[in-house]
């Protein structure tokens, strides 16, 4: 079973050009997980240019039972 947080905080910064477009609909937060490990760091795609971005938590631990 996976375990993934119950809520991603999502913090960015942006020029003001952009500050209509800074909503949930433009953001895309996602793991890799084309490689199975414990351990995976949070990416994000958004479609226009940003200063900067913090997602809390950054990493998550996916525990799996067999």
């Amino acid at each position: 079973l996976d375990i993934l947080p119950e809520t991603i905080e999502v913090k960015l910064t942006a020029g003001n050009e952009y500050s209509e477009k800074i909503n949930s609909e433009n953001i895309t937060v996602y793991i890799d997980n084309s490689v199975e490990q414990e351990k995976y760091k949070f990416k994000y795609k958004i479609g226009f240019p940003i200063v900067s971005i913090k997602i809390t938590p950054d990493v998550i631990n996916l525990l799996r039972n067999n």
